[in-house]
């Protein structure tokens, strides 16, 4: 901060100098120092305020959160407990349907290897019926293993 001195009038900036480059005069009672002083002082006073205020106001909103998540976690925790018991439901009657299944399969007649289509339509009834073709089994050739000698540096110098 730049003053001018009380004793010999010249500016100089007390962020440089403890007391006057031109007379070495003491700027420590100078007024413009002091009422600096005080502005600064005031000024981190009101900071100090304002954080701590934030601080409060930062942990009363936690502390909401905190509060408020007990009561959406007994809400979450029906949700979750209808979901289960759905899911369980639905469980149930796929292993009835899949056992059912079953046992329609059991009551077939065995599989004598051709497939059998039919549709229906109107009065007319179509029937295609399959073979199954057999494919022949492929051999593939083993490849021989190659074995590559490499001689010894040691005597090809000599």
């Amino acid at each position: 901060m730049k003053i001018n001195c009380d004793y010999c009038g010249s500016q100089f900036d007390t962020d440089q100098y403890d007391t006057c480059p031109s007379c070495g005069g003491i700027y420590s009672r100078d007024k413009e120092v002091l009422t600096e002083k005080e502005k600064l002082d005031k000024a981190d006073e009101l900071f100090m305020q304002q954080r701590e205020l934030e601080n409060e106001r930062l942990r009363i909103e936690n502390e909401q959160l905190r509060n408020s998540g007990t009561k959406t976690s007994a809400k979450g925790c029906v949700i979750s407990f209808m979901f289960l018991i759905i899911t369980a439901v639905l469980l149930i009657i796929l292993a009835l349907i899949a056992s059912e299944s079953e046992s329609k399969e059991k009551n077939k007649e065995p599989d004598t290897g051709k497939a059998t289509v039919t549709t229906h339509r109107i009065d007319l009834t179509y029937s295609i019926s399959m073979t199954p073709i057999e494919i022949p089994e492929i051999v593939v050739p083993t490849v021989p293993d190659i074995k590559i000698e490499v001689p010894d540096i040691t005597t090809l110098n000599n």
